[in-house]
């Protein structure tokens, strides 16, 4: 069970990926958010995707017709409610991570590590509560539709800027992207803009070739049809480093150790937060924002590092 975000869906994948890996024999079925329907598709080591409805009526139907179902629940997620839904659809034990709310329903108990590990290491420790060995966390993988990938070929050069995400202390000024966009073309690269549900796109953005309306279970595919990708901290950053993009992600409040594109093909630009990692409130010292602090030359560094 994992129910949101969509770059941290992905990111948990790695252990059912891993599970299947080492017991061939195990099927697994993932629970997610109806909001981030599809986020497992590309997991070849899923079986089945289930949806947690929004209204509560569903979701009590949910739970009736997942109870005593497994012989094993993996709550990824660590809510309350995450784990009352493990607990149920569990006729065997439920497994979970250490100091999270509802550590207290779990039979078993992984680390949640050190602050310095990286969330895919994180989840990765739940293989040693399975009774399986620990390994190398891998690179989370998506399968790739080539058809859909041909589709969004835009040449031997090609970019994807990702300007949005959920929260608007996290997000770089649409006018550096803008001199990002304006340097790479000058460069000879074709540069598109990924707007996603509910993003708006910056009046300094206009003019840019625009990738709407890409459904979650696609998301990958389209991102692979990128030699690059450069973007805030947010979901289509950590598909695109699936895909096999080179992901350059900028990164303000959010601890880049723990939410790197987890890539060797890829780079972080990040700033010192004075807000604190990990806060996820709006920006308490607006006068100094740390993606202020972001240059367009850092960025570009970056991507000069990756694609020469």
């Amino acid at each position: 069970m994992r129910f949101r975000s969509l770059g941290d869906i992905l990111l948990s994948t790695v252990v059912a990926t891993e599970i299947r890996k080492q017991r061939p024999d195990v099927e697994i079925d993932y629970l997610v958010d109806e909001a981030f329907r599809g986020a497992t598709r590309g997991c070849n080591a899923v079986r089945a995707e289930i949806i947690r409805p929004r209204s509560w009526p569903a979701r009590a139907s949910l739970a009736a017709r997942i109870a005593r179902k497994y012989d094993l629940a993996v709550d990824l997620f660590g809510s309350i409610t995450s784990a009352l839904l493990a607990k149920i659809s569990s006729r065997g034990p439920v497994v979970g991570f250490e100091r999270r709310r509802a550590a207290r329903y779990y039979d078993r108990v992984a680390s949640v590590g050190d602050p310095s590990d990286h969330t895919v290491a994180v989840n990765m420790n739940i293989l040693g509560e399975l009774g399986l060995a620990s390994a190398e966390p891998p690179i989370p993988r998506l399968a790739i539709d080539a058809a859909i990938r041909e589709r969004y070929r835009s040449g031997e050069r090609a970019a994807i800027l990702h300007a949005g995400g959920r929260f608007a202390h996290k997000l770089w000024p649409a006018a550096r992207f803008r001199e990002v966009a304006d340097l790479l073309q000058k460069r000879g690269w074709n540069v598109s803009l990924l707007v996603g549900p509910d993003e708006a796109v910056a009046p300094e953005l206009g003019g840019l070739n625009q990738i709407r309306n890409v459904r979650v279970e696609e998301l990958a595919s389209v991102l692979g049809a990128f030699d690059l990708f450069v973007g805030n901290d947010s979901g289509p950053m950590h598909y695109a480093a699936a895909a096999g993009c080179n992901v350059v992600g900028i990164f303000g409040p959010s601890d880049p150790r723990r939410w790197r594109p987890f890539s060797p093909r890829s780079e972080v630009v990040s700033a010192e937060c004075a807000c604190g990692l990990g806060v996820q409130t709006p920006c308490r010292f607006p006068d100094r924002w740390c993606l202020s602090s972001i240059s367009v030359q850092a960025v570009m560094d970056s991507i000069s590092r990756l694609s020469p």
